[in-house]
């Protein structure tokens, strides 16, 4: 934190995450503590919570997720002012201390590995506002957590960067609750990365899709009703049958609604939005494990890291199969809920099935080795991976897989989503 007390203006680049982060919640407490002028920088529409809300109330925001140019000229104007109004930034020194020299560095920078290119806009205007005047300004940014996500526009999934990589797809044949379209197991070799979002895609995210392109996503799905599934009219991503808030997964999707949408991704953002392929799918949930689910063996961890059937389930739906602990929701939890696997991915196991681009098939005799999808012209299955809140043990596991009309909507079903990164 020694960088931080040698600096005048903290600039506080803030984004979708940075609620959570603990480290900024402490950084600018300190910032506070020692004076600076801190000067929070907005790079997305997301509004702080908690402690952030409390320490930025009466602050001067710059928004730079509408307009880029006028944004910019208030930041280079609020910070020349702010500068200027301090004079030379130089800390005093202590007591008895040697003065220190003055300096036109930053504390510290904290970007992803690729910054996005407005990112990178704003590092460039400070540094050249700062250089000019002779400052010390802590810089400090959260955009989604870690070096590796990112973020193409305000209303677009937060993604991950997976890596390259091979693994064993399918599951052994002593698997407990193994079913015979799991094998026969083989090895599949991913050649390049791509870059998969966090969460699967939000009823947020999915209203933000619908009301730009108008896309009807039908008014009937299946649903538990009378103790069995049935096509339910009037039921939708928009009602599934549940209360969900903006913050849950979107459900009642077919396969032509997950494709729409990432169409819609793609010529929004002019990048490569598209499903994960069948194997793409089993190699970013395992995150390296062999292991029956990505945490290990056992059925009573499940609760910890995924939404399935449950205790609380079982209370509603005795009859229901259960897992032997109580993850507190019974149908969708909203996003993020439970731990994620080791490459950052939350709910690849529980909470919705997810659509991938894949073609259904009951095996994997002849399947792809490279991670490419199986399709055929006359596909009417495609696959879906990852279970849901109403399944149990069986559904739930890395290797299970689950073929449904590319038609049909249920309110277990949602998508999440991939990139290609070239």
């Amino acid at each position: 934190m020694t960088a931080i007390s040698s600096a005048r203006i903290m600039i506080l680049v803030f984004s979708d995450n940075a609620n959570r982060s603990s480290e900024i919640k402490k950084e600018l407490a300190i910032a506070s503590q020692h004076g600076l002028v801190v000067i929070p920088v907005r790079i997305e529409d997301v509004a702080p919570k908690g402690a952030f809300a409390y320490e930025l109330a009466t602050r001067q925001w710059i928004d730079l997720f509408g307009d880029w140019g006028q944004g910019v000229e208030r930041l280079v104007s609020h910070l020349r002012g702010v500068i200027a109004s301090k004079g030379p930034t130089q800390p005093a020194a202590a007591p008895g201390a040697a003065p220190r020299a003055a300096s036109r560095t930053f504390g510290h920078v904290l970007w992803p590995a690729k910054p996005r290119a407005r990112a990178a806009r704003i590092l460039v205007v400070v540094l050249l506002v700062s250089a000019s005047l002779g400052t010390v300004v802590w810089l400090r940014g959260v955009f989604t957590g870690d070096a590796s996500s990112f973020r193409d526009c305000p209303t677009c999934p937060v993604m991950t960067i997976i890596p390259a990589g091979s693994f064993a797809m399918g599951s052994p044949a002593n698997e407990a609750d193994r079913d015979d379209d799991e094998g026969p197991q083989h090895e599949v070799r991913i050649a390049k990365p791509f870059a998969v979002a966090k969460f699967a895609v939000t009823v947020d995210q999915y209203t933000a899709f619908v009301q730009a392109t108008g896309h009807e996503s039908g008014t009937s799905c299946s649903a538990w009703t009378d103790g069995k599934w049935a096509p339910t009219p009037g039921r939708s991503w928009r009602n599934p049958g549940y209360l969900q808030d903006p913050s849950h997964p979107a459900v009642c999707l077919n396969w032509n609604d997950a494709k729409a949408y990432v169409a819609w991704l793609s010529g929004k953002t002019g990048k490569a939005y598209r499903l994960l392929t069948e194997a793409e799918w089993e190699y970013a949930a395992r995150a390296g494990s062999t292991t029956r689910y990505y945490f290990g063996d056992q059925d009573d961890d499940f609760c910890r890291f995924g939404n399935g059937a449950d205790q609380t389930a079982k209370k509603t739906h005795p009859e229901w199969t259960v897992l032997p602990c109580d993850d507190g929701y019974l149908t969708t939890a909203p996003v993020g809920s439970f731990k994620p696997n080791r490459f950052g991915l939350y709910d690849m196991l529980g909470n919705v099935w997810q659509w991938v681009e894949d073609c259904y098939a009951n095996s994997y005799r002849d399947a792809p080795i490279d991670g490419t999808a199986r399709t055929r012209v006359d596909c009417r299955l495609h696959s879906l991976r990852g279970g849901s809140w109403n399944d149990s043990a069986k559904s739930v596991r890395s290797a299970s897989r689950n073929g449904v009309a590319t038609e049909e909507r249920n309110n277990t079903d949602g998508l999440r989503v991939a990139r290609s990164l070239e």
